[in-house]
């Protein structure tokens, strides 16, 4: 059976008794040691090279359209491999970690601090390597970055909503550190 409120835009990915159940990971940043100076401003900045990954900041994703395109891929790509609910969640202007390889991009985080701005919370909105390139250590570095951020904005905690399914998510975010924290439960209301 097809949840009513989904059966227009999602139904063949969104079937009552199918919702995913999160993992809510978090982890304590503690000092990393890498000064990144100010990150203000919505223009793009190449904040370090580490190997062959350019590692870039922007703001805003709104700001580039390449990554607010590859955002919305990837958000599409749990959806329909059941690993995220059928709504996308951010605003324009979440900011972006990204790395680039040979002026490509391969990989991303996608982060906020929450509502107000004022939480000691970073929360991670979307993380993603591309799909050639994972198991190359991308998503650590661009965490490290992340860490670093965080830090320097006096945050103490990165937090990330998993699915419960997502098990490359789950043991790449437990090798840098994160720890489940909570379980989100959902309901479909029919």
């Amino acid at each position: 059976m097809v949840h009513k409120r989904n059966k227009v835009r999602m139904e063949s990915t969104v079937k009552v008794g199918m919702l995913p159940v999160f993992d809510y990971m978090m982890k304590q940043v503690t000092d990393v040691g890498i000064e990144i100076g100010s990150l203000q401003g919505n223009t793009p900045k190449q904040i370090a090279v580490v190997n062959d990954l350019t590692i870039m900041h922007v703001n805003s994703i709104s700001t580039v359209s390449e990554l607010y395109v590859f955002m919305l891929r990837e958000f599409a790509n749990l959806i329909d491999n059941r690993m995220g609910y059928p709504e996308i969640s951010h605003t324009d202007n979440d900011s972006v970690l990204y790395a680039l390889k040979d002026d490509k991009l391969v990989g991303m985080i996608v982060y906020n601090n929450g509502p107000t701005g004022r939480s000691q919370m970073v929360y991670k909105v979307l993380s993603v390597t591309e799909e050639n390139h994972r198991g190359q250590g991308i998503y650590s570095t661009l965490h490290k970055y992340l860490e670093a951020v965080a830090f320097s904005q006096g945050k103490t905690v990165i937090s990330s909503l998993v699915h419960k399914r997502n098990s490359s998510l789950i043991k790449a975010g437990e090798k840098i550190g994160l720890v489940a924290a909570f379980n989100y439960m959902l309901k479909v209301l029919d």
